[in-house]
């Protein structure tokens, strides 16, 4: 099996779907198949994670289901919304609705913490004052109430990935996509990360997606699937299956090469 999905009870429950997802980068003359055929089925108010070593492909299809570029092909759709039929202006209006959490943060520096999450809400009609009232909200809601005023400087590494969270609450999100959210933190921080997600999707059925490599950030999802060389699969014994292979096939190639004798 070389490719995960899931019987979902309805299409309306479906917030995410992958269909034979390729991505094909070209390395000068050299064809690098990055995404080689993902099926990906994501239910409203899953806490799901995608585990996969460097060089997997974990940050091409980030890339693509977060509407940030464009696939070679298949199909991706964000509640029923094929994002592949869109112009810019449509692909800014979805990213709108992603809420993005990166390894490192992102916040801007000059704005205080309740400045960077009001920021994602600017474009959305609110006045200054009712902007500011939810981004107090979220702020309350993980756990920094008392840190609205502070720059990020002021911040620890944790404190600053929890306003990264409430700034992708701010957007309002048809699901949240985390690339490494733990992975510039000390492992206390990121349990306590850990279990503020878990809370935020179990209290407030907050859809979430995590991209790691790190399995210890996996065992805190629902639901795991694992990439391998561009392809999912369902359980952790398939993929090293398919590691396994890739590297035998890797040998195979580089004794085939040291075979051939030097003009």
């Amino acid at each position: 099996m070389n490719s995960t999905e899931r019987e979902v009870s309805g299409f309306g429950n479906v917030v995410l779907e992958t269909r034979d997802l390729k991505k094909i980068y070209l390395q000068g003359k050299v064809e690098v198949h990055a995404l080689r055929g993902v099926n990906l089925t994501i239910e409203k108010g899953e806490l799901i994670s995608i585990l996969g070593p460097s060089g997997s492909g974990k940050s091409t299809l980030l890339n693509m289901i977060g509407a940030l570029d464009r696939p070679t092909s298949g199909t991706i759709l964000i509640e029923g919304q094929d994002i592949g039929l869109m112009n810019k202006n449509q692909l800014a209006e979805v990213r709108q609705h992603v809420g993005f959490v990166f390894q490192y943060f992102n916040l801007i520096g000059r704005l205080s913490a309740v400045q960077n999450v009001e920021l994602p809400m600017t474009v959305k009609g609110l006045s200054a004052s009712e902007r500011k009232q939810k981004a107090i909200e979220f702020m309350n809601r993980v756990g920094l109430g008392d840190r609205i005023t502070h720059r990020p400087s002021e911040l620890s590494g944790g404190q600053q990935q929890r306003v990264a969270i409430a700034r992708a609450l701010a957007q309002d999100p048809k699901f949240m996509l985390m690339d490494e959210p733990t992975g510039n933190i000390d492992t206390r921080t990121r349990d306590e990360i850990l279990k503020l997600i878990k809370q935020l999707n179990e209290e407030h059925n907050v859809t979430v997606v995590i991209i790691t490599h790190d399995a210890m950030v996996a065992k805190f999802t629902n639901r795991t699937v694992y990439i391998v060389d561009g392809l999912l699969y369902s359980t952790q014994e398939e993929a090293a299956e398919a590691e396994q292979n890739t590297r035998i096939a890797v040998d195979e190639r580089a004794n085939g090469r040291e075979e051939v004798p030097a003009e």
